[in-house]
């Protein structure tokens, strides 16, 4: 047997009958431009915090939104680089605007309970308290009109089941201030048991919550003629 049969009998082969292919030169990751991988994994992960200062960002504004959207806008807008998410800012910023806009017409209604019609002692307070002194049965099943003069200008009694109730109106403006006041009138007057406050009906919702049980709050709609509903 030839010395080369009884090598390969032994499982032991000459380097020299293996084929030597050439060694590999292409890679298969993405290179930058410049052929440096280094430099396209830093590309790569400066995009990826880019993106991701961005998302913080829109998050950061919406948040910003609930309390003061005028801030959020502005912190949103700071940022001048081409958005990564574009239809998300979009987003974002619609949200804002419209916070911004329900902002404005709160500030016009606060600002109509201090100067329009509903004003402290305005218009609408006025026609309302009368209705209501004129004729409180209307409001209030079983009240009359008392006899006993106020203790006090801003307060009058009705009479209820033969008792002087004491009533103050409630301003819209001034929901705490004003039940205050006969929740002291009732503290420093004992022979009163409860007292009435009244308003309009939107002040229902102001003061759901704050009464006590010993007070009680009617409602009292105006007509568009200044009559009474």
């Amino acid at each position: 047997m030839a010395p080369e049969a009884r090598e390969r009998r032994r499982g032991l082969v000459s380097h020299r009958s293996i084929p030597v292919t050439e060694p590999c030169t292409h890679l298969t990751t993405t290179t930058a431009p410049n052929g440096s991988l280094a430099a396209s994994l830093a590309q790569g992960i400066s995009q990826y915090a880019e993106r991701f200062e961005e998302a913080s960002v829109l998050e950061i504004a919406a948040a910003m939104s609930v309390e003061d959207p005028h801030a959020a806008r502005s912190f949103l807008l700071e940022r001048t680089a081409e958005p990564a998410f574009p239809m998300l800012r979009r987003s974002v910023l619609g949200t804002i605007e419209l916070r911004i806009e329900a902002a404005k017409a709160a500030a016009r209604d606060r600002l109509l309970l201090v100067t329009g019609d509903d004003a402290p002692g305005g218009k609408s307070d006025k026609a309302r308290e009368a209705i209501f002194r004129r004729d409180p049965g209307a409001f209030l099943p079983g009240a009359e009109v008392s006899k006993v003069r106020p203790f006090a200008r801003a307060f009058w009694h009705v009479l209820i089941d033969g008792k002087d109730v004491p009533c103050v109106y409630v301003c819209r403006a001034a929901v705490v201030s004003d039940l205050h006041d006969m929740v002291e009138c009732l503290a420093e007057n004992r022979q009163y048991e409860r007292g009435i406050v009244i308003g309009a009906p939107e002040t229902a919702r102001d003061i759901a919550g704050l009464l006590p049980p010993n007070i009680a709050f009617v409602a009292v709609p105006l007509a568009t003629d200044g009559r009474r509903a």
